[in-house]
């Protein structure tokens, strides 16, 4: 699955979390199956890994990203690993 919003690039330009431009030390989750290749910095759109949260039952489940500073976020792209 694979869903993507397309804006305004001039006026919403992306974040940098493709990118690398935010940082690994920025993201955290609420469990990983595999502190390797499903860390919470694996959840990048197009990574070579993704996240893997430990169970699919727990509760909360998140992967959650500090950036810094205030933003609105308007558009999230996310994919699906097999």
């Amino acid at each position: 699955m694979k869903a993507c919003f397309f804006l305004n690039s001039d006026e919403f330009p992306p974040l940098g979390m493709e990118k690398e431009l935010v940082f690994d030390a920025q993201m955290s989750a609420s469990s990983t199956s595999d502190p390797v290749k499903a860390s919470a910095s694996s959840g990048r759109l197009n990574f070579n890994n993704a996240w893997c949260s430990a169970t699919f039952n727990e509760e909360p489940l998140f992967l959650q990203v500090d950036l810094n500073e205030m933003h609105i976020i308007t558009a999230v792209s996310v994919s699906r690993t097999n």
